[in-house]
């Protein structure tokens, strides 16, 4: 294994702590001193051996393998449910719906976001074949249990775009500017912020944030 530095726009004296932080690709990389990556070996540990040793991906597998760590599991099969292909709907409801079950027998935060992701899972199996009025539902659940989820609020504007009207589109718009305020570096709010404005006539608004 080997390793690079990937750059922030900031070098580390900007008083941006941002800028100085999070790393951009347009920046490039650095090579690490070996020493330097020694120290990052050591940390790992076995995590990357204990990672790709994993040879059974049915849910069952996986709930086995993270039985101490249930949240880890019930997230790892909604992962595995998303990963089937768009026509294998079935297959796909029946992993969330094992993962939805496992995840409502436990209690704390990091439970609460483990069902925000299912949820939204459910919302993206729905939303894959345009059925955005199914989707928002779940969209809505996701927040309730994670109102700091990002993608979530994305998806739930993308629900209110689809759905059109004049309302609805500022809705959406208020929906992702909330996306970008949770992720500043996602991008695709950015283009459909940009749509809804050419929907609503707003061209001056639409040329700004694109």
């Amino acid at each position: 294994m080997g390793g690079y530095w990937k750059l922030p726009i900031e070098d580390t004296s900007s008083s941006d702590l941002r800028g100085r932080v999070v790393s951009v690709a347009k920046q490039g990389t650095a090579p690490v001193p070996l020493t330097e990556l020694h120290d990052v070996y050591a940390t790992l540990g076995d995590v990357v051996q204990a990672m790709f040793s994993c040879h059974d991906l049915s849910y069952r597998g996986l709930m086995q393998r993270y039985r101490l760590q249930p949240e880890l599991g019930a997230f790892a099969v909604a992962r595995l449910a998303l990963s089937t292909k768009p026509r294998e709907t079935e297959a796909r409801v029946k992993l969330l719906r094992v993962a939805q079950a496992a995840v409502q027998k436990l209690q704390g935060l990091p439970s609460s976001f483990v069902a925000s992701y299912v949820d939204r899972s459910f919302g993206v199996s729905e939303a894959m074949f345009g059925n955005w009025e199914a989707a928002q539902p779940f969209f809505q659940k996701s927040l309730a249990s994670m109102p700091a989820n990002s993608t979530g609020r994305f998806l739930l504007g993308m629900c209110l775009m689809e759905f059109g009207g004049q309302g609805n589109l500022k809705a959406a718009v208020a929906r992702m500017e909330e996306s970008l305020l949770l992720d500043p570096d996602f991008k695709a709010p950015f283009a459909d912020i940009g749509v809804a404005h050419l929907r609503l006539g707003d061209y001056p608004a639409a040329a700004e944030v694109s």
